[in-house]
């Protein structure tokens, strides 16, 4: 009997750790996704200024262009 209930408190000891080292696993885990949101949103929003910034140089060369080909009277 006493040799069932020193199994079982050794495997109860190994199931805390394991379940300790899984919390911990977990919580990197979370922080990695938090960091890896973060960082997608940041270059989302980088991405739509330089889109923006694209666009505006386009409509200027546009505008430039029909400037410079508008005939002289």
């Amino acid at each position: 009997m006493r040799r069932k209930v020193d199994e079982l408190e050794a495997k109860t000891s190994v199931l805390s750790i394991e379940r300790t080292e899984l919390k911990n696993k977990l919580m990197d885990s979370e922080t990695t996704t938090t960091y890896l949101t973060n960082t997608q949103k940041e270059l989302e929003a980088a991405l739509v200024e330089k889109e923006s910034h694209i666009n505006q140089m386009k409509e200027n060369a546009a505008a430039s262009n029909s400037d410079q080909t508008t005939p002289i009277k």
